[in-house]
């Protein structure tokens, strides 16, 4: 009997020490750990961008060649060496270069390029210098070219990339996503152009995790627009990547602690694997270091992590070292796979701290709760460390379509997600000073929203506060007596369901 009593106290301790381990892994979720902030962005000017490389290849590094900037924005230089006083100015992305010999210079790699096409003022003819590291032969695709495709799961369909590779997407529809910080809850949109007679409506809806409530982990709202996608994101000397080639093997599924083990890292690598999962949104413009990304595990294990401060372990362990993010949004594997193959490079991702209600009870439109969509999925090794078009999505049809051999798959199956808007209860960081309400199922905020004005909350991105909401994203109406003070709705878990208070 003793036995028994001691085995369960060592398994209990044993999952809160992997709890407390595990804090490490999610604490990886943005780049304000002083190792990452070290880096210095002298290329782009953004920490993000300066882990993106472009396509350009030693054999099309020819004098003469026309290329393209494959980052957001680019610096260029008077000489090729990095100090203050040498830029000359900023191109964009697509942005279109000549180079002028075939020679890279320093660690940073510089060529010698002419400006032929840039939207910044007095650079177009100029000699100057950049990195050879941020250029392509091919533009980068925002937005993919759409070509005709069958249907596949889940209302979306296929549509090709200019490279060969594949989104899924609606047929020319845009999309949004809404992270409410205050529910933790991440929704997918598609987007309404007026003067049609028609509302946004929602397509997926996630129960995820945000910042900690403590100084410098916090969540900040605004208005974002993605900016690029990047495949198995790692930060070199903090997190490797979920996958590269002669990496350790993955960790078992059902093995917390390996995901932990400096065994599952090759050298030079001080955090744990796979912290940013299997995809990696970056959004801009002043995004704080705060993402969306997937996390550790696969098989069974691949939404273990994302709400682990909910168990009862993970209620223990979150009193020793907090559980939440570090500012950016964590979802499952499966979820930001489903994310990658509908939210493309250009769209609004809008941060919101509100109380969630119905603007249409009846959800006229919407199929009966329990009734999931499905997401078939196979993730492969194409395009690893890569960016948007560089890289294959993981929608199954996409990866069929492509012949990708099964050699290259690491994963297959199915993600159900919750299609019908249920509104959610909370307030993350205890501000308690809700203005307006967040309407789920169309997407909007009643006129009367506005940020929380708390020390505790920080506006970012797009500036202004309300004033950067997009039109398609307000409604007309101000919030009701009843929606704001009715009984708040049932939380609900990772999967939509709901869960007791």
């Amino acid at each position: 009997m003793r036995s028994a009593q001691r085995n369960s106290v060592a398994q209990t301790l044993s999952g809160l020490m992997i709890g407390v381990l595990a804090a490490s892994v999610l604490a990886a979720c943005s780049p304000h750990t002083s190792s990452v902030q070290e880096v210095n962005p002298v290329n782009t000017g953004s920490l993000q961008s300066e882990s993106e490389y472009g396509t350009l290849t030693p054999e099309q590094t020819v004098r003469g060649q026309k290329v393209f900037v494959a980052s957001e924005n680019l610096r260029l230089r008077t000489s090729p060496e990095i100090n203050d006083k040498n830029i000359a100015g900023t191109v964009s992305m697509n942005d279109e270069l000549q180079l002028l010999d075939s020679s890279r210079t320093g660690d940073q790699e510089f060529v010698a390029v002419r400006v032929l096409k840039s939207a910044t003022p007095g650079l177009e003819g100029k000699t100057l210098y950049t990195s050879v590291k941020y250029l392509s032969v091919t533009e980068t695709q925002k937005f993919p070219e759409q070509v005709p495709a069958k249907q596949a799961s889940g209302g979306a369909v296929e549509t090709k990339l200019s490279s060969g590779s594949s989104s899924t997407s609606a047929s020319g529809d845009e999309h949004f996503v809404v992270i409410n910080v205050a529910t933790e809850m991440i929704r997918l949109y598609k987007r309404c152009h007026a003067p049609e007679a028609c509302k946004n409506k929602m397509l997926m809806e996630f129960h995820g995790t945000v910042g900690d409530n403590s100084g410098g982990r916090r969540s900040d709202v605004g208005v974002y627009k993605a900016t690029s996608w990047t495949k198995f994101y790692e930060v070199q000397g903090e997190y490797a990547g979920w996958y590269r080639p002669g990496y350790p093997a993955l960790p078992k599924v059902g093995s917390r602690g390996g995901w932990l083990s400096k065994k599952a890292s090759p050298p030079g690598f001080s955090g744990p694997r796979g912290a940013f999962g299997w995809y990696t949104v970056f959004v801009g413009p002043n995004n704080d270091g705060q993402w969306m990304h997937g996390t550790t595990g696969w098989g069974a294990d691949k939404s273990n992590l994302v709400r682990f401060q909910d168990s009862f372990l993970g209620g223990i362990a979150d009193i020793f070292a907090k559980l939440g993010s570090h500012g950016c949004t964590r979802l499952s594997n499966e979820a930001i796979a489903y994310m990658r193959s509908n939210f493309r490079v250009g769209e609004y991702l809008i941060k919101i701290y509100a109380k969630e209600t119905l603007k249409d009870q009846s959800l006229q439109g919407y199929p009966a709760k329990g009734d999931l969509g499905h997401f078939p999925y196979i993730i492969t090794t194409v395009g690893y460390g890569k960016n948007n078009a560089q890289h294959e999505v993981a929608a199954r049809d996409v990866v069929l379509a492509d012949g990708t051999p099964q050699s290259e798959w690491l994963e297959q199956g199915t993600f159900d997600y919750d299609q019908t808007p249920t509104p959610a209860s909370g307030d993350h960081y205890h501000v308690g000073n809700f203005q307006g309400v967040f309407n789920v199922d169309d997407g909007t905020l009643s006129s009367d929203y506005r940020h929380p004005v708390d020390g505790k909350l920080k506006v970012a991105g797009y500036p202004g506060r309300e004033s950067a909401l997009p039109a398609f994203a307000r409604s007309e109406e101000a919030a009701s007596a009843r929606q704001l003070q009715a009984q708040a709705p049932a939380k609900v878990d990772q999967d939509g369901e709901s869960v007791d208070n």
